[in-house]
């Protein structure tokens, strides 16, 4: 069993982290939200809580049960990168934790976090083990150990979905991390400020993770998973990725990721595996919702303004991007294609 790291001086500025919800129609998970928060030791903490114009009691609960949080009451759904854009205006932690309402942290997650990244200025990013409730065998499910990019730009989570094990003991460099629990620096998120937001506001939620995974890549930062570090994600606990308006932003944030960000060397060696990725999602998605073909149409829309940040991104990259190639994995065909028939099947029953 992990023991605690020793408790640490968190009091100066710093130092100081603030932890940003971003809850929309979430009122079953807050309770347990607060309290992983308030258990937290050895960091000084501010809590800002963002509501997307929940329709449950949401905000009602927050303004009578947590007083020490900053509630931020957005008027329209900004999902969850805009929701993370209005928290970050609202708060000035030298670190960030992005947390979501479904993810309970160990009490010393975040002091084991800013004790790694206090030691380490070049990184930007770290993350604990997530893992998944366990299954019926009661061995840990891992739900992400951090983010890898395959070939023709798409991203998954190491390890997700499998009963395996993890390196014990240093922390391990990672091309990024899972903002469900995510921790940042903000010197770090500052760095990479677009128009669109430090989370980019067009992808509204999926994927805008991993497009700021790539513009960290991109100014020289890095990103690590300390494993002595855990947390239990729930993963869609709120039921948000099986509503049809989400698959259609995800159809549209995964058009949209590698115009905005993969770089012209690696998209002309994948340009073939970008696009077979890409007709592969719209197809498994509209197949689920027919309405998430409409995502096509979203990031024509957003063509304009990606190509434009595109270009800022571009002229404000510090690496020489086939020194970095070394993180692209290649596609794993046949066990994709498995897990797409066995879903298909699924789906026809």
């Amino acid at each position: 069993m992990t023991s605690p790291p020793p408790l640490r001086d968190a009091t100066s500025d710093h130092a100081r982290v603030t932890a940003i919800v971003v809850n929309w129609n979430g009122r079953r998970w807050l309770p347990g939200t607060l309290a992983t928060l308030r258990a937290q030791t050895g960091v000084s903490l501010d809590i800002v809580i963002v509501d997307n114009a929940s329709t449950d009691d949401s905000v009602r609960y927050l303004r009578s049960s947590a007083p020490e949080a900053t509630l931020v009451c957005s008027d329209v759904n900004t999902g969850f990168a805009g929701g993370m854009n209005l928290g970050l205006a609202h708060s000035t932690g030298a670190y960030v934790l992005a947390l979501n309402p479904d993810v309970e942290l160990q009490p010393f997650y975040l002091s084991t976090l800013l004790g790694e990244m206090e030691a380490r200025p070049e990184v930007a990013a770290a993350s604990g083990v997530l893992l998944r409730p366990p299954g019926p065998a009661g061995a840990p499910i891992v739900d992400s150990l951090g983010h890898r990019m395959l070939a023709g730009c798409w991203p998954e989570n190491v390890g997700h979905g499998r009963h395996t094990s993890w390196p014990q003991g240093a922390p391990w460099e990672v091309f990024g991390v899972c903002a469900a629990a995510g921790f940042y620096r903000r010197r770090a998120l500052e760095d990479v400020r677009l128009p669109s937001g430090i989370f980019c506001s067009t992808f509204f939620a999926y994927l805008e993770d991993v497009d700021l995974d790539m513009r960290l890549r991109a100014r020289g930062w890095s990103a690590i998973v300390v494993p002595d570090a855990v947390a239990h994600h729930q993963r869609s606990g709120t039921g948000a990725r099986d509503r049809a308006f989400v698959r259609r932003h995800i159809v549209k944030n995964s058009l949209l990721l590698p115009i905005r960000t993969f770089p012209r060397e690696w998209l002309s060696r994948d340009l073939v595996l970008v696009l077979a990725i890409r007709l592969g999602v719209v197809i498994q998605y509209s197949i689920a919702s027919p309405s998430a073909v409409l995502g096509v149409a979203d990031a024509c829309h957003e063509l304009r303004g990606s190509l434009r940040e595109r270009r800022m991104i571009s002229e404000s990259t510090v690496v020489q991007w086939r020194t970095q190639r070394h993180w692209v994995e290649r596609f794993p065909w046949r066990v994709k294609m498995r897990r797409f028939l066995a879903k298909a099947r699924h789906r026809a029953v």
